[in-house]
């Protein structure tokens, strides 16, 4: 299984199988637009090294505030979608929907 996980990063992202068909992206503690950028990047990387379709997995795990300019920063890589890329869902740890409340409002 590949994997671009390191114990320093704020922001993971790294196959979730064997089969690459799922990339599993993991936001810890507290972590910075530029964190963001890089692990954009890693996804990018990621989906384009496959033809295949992919499904994309963002687990939120802390408590962090979301840094100045994430919002409109997503709403641009949403806009972003390779053309293998499926469903992305994202799952939150118990008591954090208030963080999903501040993206769609």
């Amino acid at each position: 299984m590949t994997s671009n996980t390191s114990p320093e990063k704020k922001i993971t992202v790294q196959w979730l199988d064997e089969d690459q068909i799922i990339i599993h992206q993991i936001f810890r503690q507290e972590w910075t637009l530029k964190d963001y950028e890089d692990s954009l990047l890693e996804a990018y990387a990621l989906l384009d090294s496959v033809e295949h379709a992919v499904y994309l997995i963002t687990t939120v795990k802390g408590k962090f505030k979301m840094p100045p300019g994430f919002k409109e920063r997503l709403k641009q890589s949403s806009a972003d979608v390779r053309a293998n890329e499926r469903l992305h869902s994202i799952v939150l740890e118990q008591g954090r929907t208030n963080t999903l409340t501040e993206l769609v409002l």
